[in-house]
């Protein structure tokens, strides 16, 4: 884990755990359960665990913005973020770009799950997979110059973010985690959502159902309306790919 001593007493230290919480099986739940046992039994326990399943309201909230948007607040009122990492969990990624967003220190606690992701190259996920090692490693706010390249991708899409002032365009990519990543990032900096080619998303929205696409035209449809003149040109290329490219 990052050197965090001096943030706080270690004593005193709150952590987010980033978990899947929806559809997750009893054999997931227990090692979950068993994972966060373990961090009380460190020589600095944590004080305290915010667990997304059982201190965020998942029953009120039937599009999914207050959700994210109370989890954004866990992870910036938290000391350290430790990820249990389900590769097949949007909302886990969406969680690590705000861990990312907010500059946390995170720690891996199922490592060999982070290693067969990263391993199998044929899913984006791997490089979100890599991505954690390396920013579990070198920590948030480095100035390392040697950074793996895909640490440094990371830092170039956070800085472009930071530097905008107009609203942020987004071109939806379905089941892209490294759209959701750089979604996640947006979020978190508080920045206004526009969704390029908004038909596209459509097709994938189920009345009723919480989920990132609803999320997406909920603030797709506000942005709208607080920016009616702004259009795609404005902001940016409507075609943006999200997979890093290795310079």
């Amino acid at each position: 884990m990052n050197d965090v001593a001096g943030q706080r007493d270690l004593e005193h230290f709150v952590y987010y755990i980033i978990r899947p919480v929806r559809k997750v099986t009893q054999e997931t739940e227990a090692k979950i359960e068993t994972a966060k046992r373990a961090q009380y039994k460190l020589p600095f326990p944590p004080l305290h665990i915010i667990d997304p399943k059982y201190e965020t309201d998942q029953e009120h909230d039937p599009i999914g913005t207050t959700t994210l948007a109370t989890n954004t607040r866990h992870i910036g009122s938290s000391d350290v973020i430790i990820d249990y990492f389900d590769p097949l969990s949007q909302a886990s990624d969406f969680d690590r770009a705000v861990t990312f967003a907010l500059e946390k220190p995170l720690h891996i606690l199922n490592r060999p799950d982070v290693e067969k992701a990263a391993a199998d190259v044929s899913s984006e996920k791997h490089y979100i997979a890599e991505f954690l090692f390396s920013y579990e490693k070198y920590g948030p706010g480095t100035a390392e110059r040697n950074l793996p390249w895909l640490h440094n991708w990371a830092i170039g899409m956070l800085s472009a973010l930071h530097e905008g002032t107009q609203p942020v365009l987004l071109t939806y990519e379905h089941n892209s985690p490294l759209f959701i990543f750089h979604f996640g990032m947006a979020f978190a900096l508080n920045k206004d959502i526009y969704i390029a080619r908004p038909a596209d998303l459509r097709q994938h929205v189920v009345e009723g159902t919480k989920s990132i696409e609803n999320v997406l035209i909920t603030l797709d449809a506000r942005c709208r309306a607080e920016h009616p003149d702004i259009r795609d040109k404005q902001l940016g290329l409507n075609e943006k790919s999200y997979k890093p490219t290795k310079t």
